[in-house]
């Protein structure tokens, strides 16, 4: 805050949200398509 104003109010990034978006239409489109939660973060964390 800079003379009562807000300087930078957002909580991330312009980089953070673009990821953050990315996430959240990865983890819907799982959904949609029926597929489990563990399937998901197994296929973003390469970890079989």
């Amino acid at each position: 805050m800079k003379d009562g104003k807000m300087i930078n109010d957002l909580h991330y990034t312009k980089d953070g949200y673009q990821t953050l978006g990315e996430r959240f239409a990865e983890s819907a489109i799982a959904l949609i398509m029926g597929r489990g939660n563990r399937e998901f973060v197994a296929s973003i964390c390469k970890v079989k």
